[in-house]
């Protein structure tokens, strides 16, 4: 996995990257959106990257 930071949205939300492989990909998206419910942060899929 390569993980790096975007730039910050207008509103001030942080951004964070992520590249892994195809194959990964999907386990590693349930695993942190399950992670992340945890304690309270959203996180979703934008399309964008920067």
């Amino acid at each position: 996995m390569t993980l790096w930071r975007g730039k910050d949205r207008k509103d001030g939300q942080v951004v964070f990257n992520l590249l892994v492989f195809a194959t990964f990909a999907e386990s590693l998206w349930h695993t942190m959106r399950d992670a992340a419910a945890e304690f309270g942060v959203a996180i979703a899929y934008s399309g964008e990257l920067g």
